[in-house]
């Protein structure tokens, strides 16, 4: 089975409507910024990511 895969960066304007979640099997959610050697930023839009999952159980 192949897999379909979208990749989400969290600083980028998208929303739940923009995204074909019934034709994937997986999401990258890329969310992280890097200063220097540290990771910093928020989670901006995983509540976006978490409505998918409960829409698709399978997602």
């Amino acid at each position: 089975m192949a897999e379909i895969i979208a990749y989400l960066d969290d600083n980028k304007e998208w929303n739940k409507s923009n995204i074909p979640a019934k034709l994937l099997t997986c999401i990258n959610y890329a969310f992280a910024r890097i200063e220097g050697v540290q990771i910093v930023g928020q989670l901006k839009k995983i509540a976006t990511i978490n409505e998918l999952k409960e829409d698709l159980n399978d997602l």
